[in-house]
């Protein structure tokens, strides 16, 4: 909201990103404040820019979009530092059973699949180990160390919040996996479910390690090119493990996943990549 404000008293071009449909389940009043802002002043963008394509139509059923709309993807700067030290890192060195670790970073939440994520574990090796570090309410908190201890999991779960991104960056390089599921949330046109486009799946091919995701026709669209997910059913903990185990139990396909990984994000998954289109049209903007 300030900058569009900013835009209007300086008669400047504003340049909109909407990394994230708001009218999400559980985003409460501010999410609905949010959600409202931005279906009503979407037009007075001189550029709007959203992750893909179904963001585009979505938004095209309440408003008017402006001229100059693209896609970008949610992405990690290619001058970002991966060598913080890592507190989580500290923590996962510490269990010492614990040879393959799992990593889900950013909001945990139930619409992020996090409840059937550790039940998942269940399925899978002792040596296999699952890092939880972000934003979490009390409630749900205390729901997943309720649900860890009822599963004998509490030596396989990390469990790390309101962490800095950069420690977060720091420690990812070291993980066999990320995690990057979600529950749908918004179903528009009565045809289509839509999903997040999260950033957290950038940290995870800016890191270089492959990604379990939901299996859709977007993530299967995106994956003809980034070539570094596998697919899961969010609603089901044996088919997460099952997408866990596909590259833990094969090395050789761990190693062409993570390093088809490290291709994307230098060649095209990256911020600097994906801002190019805007770059351009601000240039355009200043030489009128």
């Amino acid at each position: 909201m300030p900058s569009f404000i900013a835009s209007r008293i300086l008669n400047i071009p504003l340049i909109y990103h909407i990394h994230d449909v708001s009218d999400r389940k559980g985003m409460g009043f501010l999410g609905k404040i949010i959600d409202s802002f931005e279906k009503r002043y979407l037009r007075y963008s001189y550029i709007l820019s959203m992750p893909n394509k179904e963001r585009l139509e979505y938004y095209s059923i309440f408003k008017k979009l402006p001229e100059k709309t693209c896609e970008i993807l949610n992405s990690v700067s290619i001058e970002e530092d991966f060598n913080k030290e890592s507190r989580i890192l500290k923590l996962a060195n510490e269990k010492k059973n614990i040879k393959k670790w799992i990593v889900r970073t950013g909001g945990l939440g139930d619409d992020q699949c996090i409840k059937e994520t550790i039940i998942a574990l269940n399925y899978l090796p002792e040596s296999v180990g699952l890092a939880l570090a972000g934003p979490i309410t009390r409630d749900f908190k205390e729901e997943l160390i309720d649900l860890i201890e009822k599963n004998n999991l509490k030596e396989r779960v990390i469990l790390f919040e309101h962490i800095p991104r950069d420690e977060v960056l720091g420690f990812l390089k070291y993980a066999s996996l990320g995690i990057s599921l979600y529950k749908p949330f918004h179903k528009y046109f009565d045809i289509n479910l839509l999903y997040p486009c999260p950033t957290k799946l950038a940290e995870c091919i800016a890191s270089g390690i492959p990604a379990v995701v939901n299996d859709n026709e977007y993530f299967r669209r995106l994956n003809e090119k980034v070539k570094s997910f596998v697919f899961a059913d969010p609603y089901s903990p044996e088919s997460i493990a099952n997408a866990i185990r596909e590259v833990i139990e094969n090395p050789e396909k761990e190693r062409i996943l993570k390093e088809n990984a490290k291709n994307a994000y230098k060649n095209f998954y990256n911020f600097e990549y994906q801002f190019e289109p805007v770059l351009r049209e601000i240039e355009k903007w200043i030489k009128r």
